[in-house]
């Protein structure tokens, strides 16, 4: 038993070595100083292999009311490994990342059951016997999911500010952050370091001008910044929109933009000649009853996350919905239907 343990410890061990697509980046590793993936993983395989005939792997000890876990260390600065009691881990409350798609957390929970977690999250034991996730959170909640008791840690010292650094370099390394979170992110940093503009994107693998437009997006109106978060605006049209200066006209190049479905570059062209004072984004026919129409739209298209016309008055006409595939129909009828599903299994 334990000589099969220890064996799917290296096999798992293996996986992370060579996993090319998710692997830390040179952001991520500056800040875990002194981490060498690839040597640091063959002695984690080693020292696994040392200790597998005096204790199991996976083995968490109770004594009284404390949970004991067996460890690996990996260097010289005390970092380790472990396999840590998911009862004992909790998010990170300063995480970047906000919103996580159910669909693909169902997708990685069956891709753990059936592999396990191949590549360790990394936590900081913030009080004795208690971590804070850093990096993995999505690992930890599939984990969840998946019904695992215990997950694989790397145990790492840091800062506050070294936790949103690390949070932000992962996620921005991965593409997990819908624009918005990214830009409050950058803001945060400036805010909390000292840092600039030039020194974050050093530190995220960017160019310092992405880091200033995607901190542009923060002044938008929050409905707009709700629509750049739910996808029906790119940050292309964002930034298309803050070209605008009031932002009672933003809200009418938006609406502009949603119901003729425009490209950014045809956002772009319609905001330069509205700058100029062309008025082309509102006739001078609407009526108050026009607006009212406008107002329920736009409630409509938040609450449904889709395009929505309604055609008519609010006293009589129709509702016309837009759908782009079949799972935008099928979430749209269970948000109508109160989570039923559309097409039966």
């Amino acid at each position: 038993m334990r000589q099969k343990h220890s064996k799917l410890w290296q096999r798992r061990l293996l996986n992370v070595q060579n996993e090319k697509k998710h692997g830390l980046g040179r952001g991520m590793k500056s800040l875990i100083s002194g981490y060498d993936v690839d040597t640091q993983i063959s002695n984690i395989i080693n020292r696994v292999t040392e200790i597998s005939e005096e204790v199991k792997a996976d083995e968490v000890e109770t004594k009284g009311e404390e949970e004991k876990v067996k460890s690996v260390t990996i260097d010289s600065n005390k970092d380790r490994i472990l396999l840590l009691p998911l009862s004992l881990v909790s998010p990170n409350l300063n995480q970047p990342r906000k919103n996580f798609d159910e669909e693909s957390l169902n997708e990685l929970a069956q891709s753990i059951k059936n592999h396990g977690v191949v590549q360790p999250i990394i936590v900081d034991e913030y009080a004795p016997g208690k971590y804070s996730i850093i990096a993995g959170e999505r690992r930890y909640r599939a984990s969840l999911l998946a019904g695992l008791e215990k997950i694989p840690a790397i145990v790492k010292s840091f800062t506050e500010l070294e936790r949103i650094e690390v949070s932000l370099i992962e996620n921005v390394q991965r593409e997990s952050l819908n624009p918005i979170e990214e830009a409050c992110a950058y803001q945060y940093l400036v805010q909390k370091s000292g840092y600039t503009q030039e020194e974050v994107a050093a530190k995220v693998g960017k160019s310092r001008s992405a880091v200033a437009n995607s901190m542009r997006l923060l002044s938008l109106p929050d409905s707009i910044k709700d629509d750049v978060i739910s996808s029906l605006l790119t940050p292309g049209h964002a930034r298309a929109i803050l070209s605008l200066q009031n932002p009672a006209d933003q809200v009418l190049l938006r609406n502009k933009i949603v119901e003729k479905e425009l490209s950014v570059r045809e956002a772009e062209a319609l905001a330069e000649e509205y700058n100029k004072g062309r008025k082309i984004i509102q006739k001078r026919k609407e009526t108050k009853k026009d607006s009212e129409v406008s107002f329920v739209e736009e409630k409509f298209i938040t609450a449904l996350g889709a395009k929505v016309e309604i055609k008519g008055s609010l006293n009589r006409g129709k509702i016309l919905v837009r759908f782009r595939s079949q799972k935008e129909l099928e979430r749209i009828y269970s948000f109508l239907a109160d989570g039923e599903e559309l097409f039966e299994e």
